[in-house]
């Protein structure tokens, strides 16, 4: 999710470009709806959106889903922003423009702490399994590809 409908397109692209499985959201309302059908490995959300803030939707995703990495990202990051997001369980906190290299480091490393192969960034798109879902008597969701929902 972010409040600038470009950068989500922007993050969406470059993340598709490296194979990753990319559901964008506009809004809170939205990513909460997706990550039911969509299955993510992964959250990357606006710290400051209309109607729902990134650290509510944080805060309803591990309600719901104890174990999905979230990252974090605003273009208007102070330090007790990054400290609030971190206590309240982020993955990451980074701040836009946020460089491809950094992006894509935090995404590898978030997806390695899932315990889920990251993509192929030689194979063919077409060569990943079919996605399946399972949750553990942990509610631990495992994935056979490594989804990712942009908010």
């Amino acid at each position: 999710m972010d409040d600038d409908p470009g950068l989500l397109r922007l993050l969406t692209i470059r993340l598709r470009s490296q194979k990753y499985e990319v559901e964008p959201a506009e809004n809170a309302a939205k990513a909460l709806a997706a990550v039911t059908r969509f299955r993510p490995d992964l959250v990357i959300t606006d710290l400051r959106m209309a109607e729902m803030d990134g650290i509510a939707l944080l805060h309803e995703l591990q309600r719901r889903w104890p174990s999905l990495n979230v990252i974090m990202l605003t273009a208007h990051g102070t330090i007790p922003d990054a400290v609030k997001a971190t206590q309240s369980g982020a993955f990451a906190f980074l701040t836009k423009p946020v460089e491809k290299e950094q992006l894509l480091e935090e995404v590898a490393r978030a997806l390695r702490t899932s315990g889920s192969p990251t993509p192929s960034r030689t194979g063919a798109r077409n060569s990943r399994p079919a996605a399946r879902w399972s949750r553990t008597a942990s509610t631990r969701p495992t994935w056979s590809r490594r989804r990712i929902l942009r908010c």
